[in-house]
């Protein structure tokens, strides 16, 4: 398999890794004109919010609530 420069060994790293299922939550669709939609949704792996609390710059519970609404989707999508 052709790796980009810089990323040699990744291929056998996800040959024995699998990694965590990216959880998807859309939390609205407008329409403002019949040519332009504003789609506003989150995205993550679940395991790598956990270990980047950073991520929500000192805004602890905002991570934590994001977590738990990206497992409640996980679990309602491996359910379905």
């Amino acid at each position: 398999m052709l790796e980009p420069s810089g990323c040699h060994g990744f291929a056998d790293l996800f040959a024995d890794h699998r990694p965590q299922p990216y959880v998807t939550i859309v939390r609205e669709i407008r329409a403002l004109t019949p040519d332009v939609t504003i789609v506003r949704a989150v995205a993550g792996r679940c395991e790598l919010f956990q270990t980047t609390p950073a991520a929500f710059h000192g805004r602890a519970d905002a991570g934590a609530k994001l977590i738990a609404e990206l497992r409640d989707a996980l679990k309602t999508k491996s359910a379905g």
